[in-house]
């Protein structure tokens, strides 16, 4: 399948409408230009890919070519690229952690998430502490710095025993120290501006030119976004409204804020316990998009389904699917569990499946059918114990001895005093004394 990036694709105009085509693998040199009717908004279009890293067999490697920012005073980030392959030295930590990279370019991932700190007060912290007054980044002993200055964190590794086992995430365009965010240089984006008068989405477009750094005090859940001059912001009630096509700050809010979101965090003690930016937006080859139904859908993880859900009318093959619901085994009276219910296009219950906990030797589950006015007809149940029940179809025990009158059974099956002189190919002759 092609993958392309939205920044990848052409712009064509016809008269005051402009979108974006389908292209072919082999376009290049391809624009993102202003438009009215771009039907994309809210979301990041671009990153850099400054950070370039290779693992391999435990050891990790920051690649010649990338690009890293030192905070070196106020207002001035010093731009340092590697000239040459480096071992990021990881000690003989175990745990998540943060590579920092030093003015001589060499990289090390040997101080836990935990002890990165950013503020403005470094008294008694030992650990990275990014001081957003004077704008450095040095070690501290019980406050003191060291007075070597390092770069901005370029990703978050897991270390065991000084051998790198995964890369979690790396921090192009975004990343964080401390409760500190920060934006760098080149990421673009769409942030919602309203509607057009045919009803189509309007956008503004940025690009950050920039460092932005922000600094949270929350303790909750939150929205990170960045506005159209690359200042970040947070919020837990940002939301953006996809009927007017533009985000607010809160859901009381008198006027839009004209921003886009790119990820979630949450800061604990005093750090950023959690950051997920959010994915550069990407489209597909329409032409090579084939329907669910065609494919297998794998779910491999546990999933939670709480609530009500609707469900389209694709077919999904699914394994190890795990839906959790409020049933207790074993409960000395009667519980219900979750419920899949199936309904047809008017909103009738055809039937439905669920679990049913009755004690603890006769817990089952129940397959339930039900007829046109939605009444509940006998089900199949399958015990705890082994055993299972269903009803017994009418069919297999009428024994009433009724005259069969099917047309295809009478023109199948002919009962006959003497063989036809020319006998039909398909047919059985019951000849009788």
């Amino acid at each position: 399948m092609v993958d392309k990036k939205l920044s990848q694709f052409d712009e064509v105009s016809t008269g005051d409408v402009s979108y974006f085509p389908v292209l072919d693998g082999n376009t290049k040199n391809a624009k993102i230009s202003g438009t009215k009717a771009m039907p994309w908004t809210n979301c990041i279009t671009d990153i850099p890919q400054d950070i370039k890293l290779s693992l391999n067999n435990g050891t990790l490697t920051l690649l010649a070519g990338s690009k890293v920012y030192i905070p070196n005073g106020s207002g001035v980030f010093d731009v340092l690229n590697i000239q040459s392959d480096k071992t990021v030295n990881c000690s003989s930590t175990t745990g998540k952690t943060l590579i920092r990279i030093y003015p001589d370019q060499q990289p090390y991932g040997d101080t836990l998430v935990s002890s990165f700190y950013s503020g403005s007060d470094p008294s008694g912290i030992t650990g990275m502490f990014y001081n957003t007054t004077t704008n450095k980044i040095t070690y501290h002993q019980n406050g003191v710095s060291d007075g070597n200055i390092c770069s901005l964190p370029i990703a978050e590794i897991t270390v065991n025993n000084g051998q790198v086992t995964s890369i979690d995430k790396i921090f192009n365009g975004f990343g964080y120290i401390g409760r500190t965010v920060f934006a760098l240089p080149g990421v673009k984006g769409l942030i919602p501006d309203g509607r057009n008068a045919d009803g189509s989405l309007k956008n503004i477009e940025f690009t950050t030119t920039s460092v932005s750094t922000t600094t949270f005090i929350g303790t909750s859940d939150t929205t990170v976004f960045i506005k159209q001059n690359g200042s970040i912001g947070e919020g837990n009630s940002f939301f953006y409204d996809s009927v007017k096509n533009f985000t607010y700050y809160t859901p009381t809010s008198t006027g839009p804020e004209y921003a886009c979101d790119f990820g979630k965090m949450r800061i604990t003690s005093g750090v950023v316990s959690n950051f997920n930016p959010k994915p550069t937006f990407h489209a597909v080859e329409y032409s090579e998009f084939r329907a669910a139904k065609d494919d297998m859908v794998t779910l491999s993880t546990v999933q939670t389904i709480s609530g009500k859900k609707a469900f389209g009318t694709q077919t999904f093959h699914y394994s190890n699917v795990f839906l959790k619901g409020d049933i207790t085994l074993g409960s000395s009276s009667d519980v219900w569990g979750l419920q899949l219910q199936f309904q047809d296009t008017n909103g009738s219950r055809i039937g439905r499946i669920q679990p049913y906990a009755v004690n603890t030797s006769e817990n089952f589950i129940g397959m339930w059918v039900n007829n046109a006015t939605g009444t509940r007809e006998e089900g199949i149940y399958v015990y705890s114990n082994g055993n299972t029940s269903a009803p017994t179809p009418q069919s297999v025990t009428d024994n009433s001895q009724k005259i069969v009158t099917t047309q295809w059974f009478n023109n199948k099956i002919k009962v006959v005093s003497a063989l036809p002189a020319n006998p039909v190919n398909g047919v059985f002759y019951f000849i009788t004394d």
